[in-house]
This record gives structure tokens, sequence and C-alpha cells, in this order.
């Protein structure tokens, strides 16, 4: 039944098939029940999808931060971009102190994000491999023009449930290799 609360899809398609094949008997004979069955259905599909819409899940809830960490980046917003991080990320901490002020973004943007559950972790853990799309210009006192640079990998983030919310606490970039604390494997 969880998959109910990832997408209004599912609800979607079944209660508008139902709806149309009880519409269609209801035409055909003309009996209320069937009329009755389709306005119940229709209210149903309705309900479910307002339902999907009120819960979010654990699922949507590390979505939602990695979008939100694209939005802090796509503001150059220094101190939001860190607030994401966990309070034990201190390479990660350290590294972004050190490189977003060098940069001016320009765009942040994900894709083809797919959510792991490491199993048997508490707080909860989630492995989560994406595409990150960023254009940036980097400043330099020795460059009188900034210089843009396009930066599009597959990335491995881990995030940990601390307190009503998930924090980064791993990165690994899939083409180099290069890691960040907690290290997803």
């Amino acid at each position: 039944m969880h998959w109910l609360l990832e997408s209004p899809w599912p609800a979607i398609l079944v209660g508008s098939v139902a709806s149309i094949s009880f519409w269609g008997m209801w035409r055909q004979r003309l009996e209320k029940k069937y009329l009755a069955a389709m306005l119940i259905t229709v209210a149903a599909t309705v309900a479910l999808v307002v339902l999907e819409r009120l819960v979010v899940t654990e699922t949507e809830q590390v979505e939602r931060t990695l979008y939100q960490i694209a939005q802090a980046l796509e503001k150059n917003d220094v101190n939001a971009v860190l607030a994401y991080l966990h309070p034990r990320a201190r390479s990660a901490r350290n590294a972004l102190r050190r490189v977003l002020p060098r940069v001016r973004i320009l765009r942040a943007s994900l894709s083809d994000v797919r959510v792991e559950w490491v199993p048997g972790n508490r707080p909860l853990r989630a492995r989560v491999r994406v595409f990150g799309h960023v254009l940036f210009e980097y400043r330099s006192a020795e460059l009188a023009e900034p210089i843009p640079h396009r930066y599009a990998r597959e990335v491995t983030v881990i995030l940990v449930k601390h307190g009503d919310r998930y924090l980064v606490a791993g990165y690994r970039d899939n083409v180099t290799n290069y890691r960040l604390e907690g290290e997803p494997r």
C-alpha cells in the first residue's frame, strides 16, 4: 500500500478505468447501481489523490531535501547549503566553505533521482543515486573574466535522518570516485 502514497498515478489510472467501466455499464443498462458505483469510484479516486498529496513519505522527504539543496546552490547561499550537511560531515563542510565562495552557481538541477534505503539502520539512512547538473562560473583574482564551467555527473549521496529532516552525511562522484565523509559503498 506504500506505493499509493508515492505517486497519484496508480489511483488516477485505476479510478479512471473503473469509473469509465461503470459509466459504460450505466449507459448500457440505465441501472442506478452502476451510476452510484461510478460516483463512489470518482470520490474514492479524489480522496486517494488528496491523501497522496497530504502524506509525505520518507522517500519524498529525501528527494525534497536534494531539490532544496539545488535551490540553495542556485541562490549562491553558502550558509543554506551548509545547513543541509550532517554535523559529523566535517570534511564536506570544510570543502564547501573553501569552494563555494570562489564560484557563482548559475544553474543547479537534478534528474534521475533513485532512492535506496540502507537496511537496518537507525537513524534512517538513504543512499541516493542522482544525476546532477551544475553550471557555474569560477572566480579568481588572476582572471579578468570568470570562466564558465559545467558539472554534469552521476553522484551518490548518503542522507541521514537527523531530527525531523534529512542531512547529507556523505557524497561520491561516480565518475572520479571522489569521496567525502560517510562513504556510500
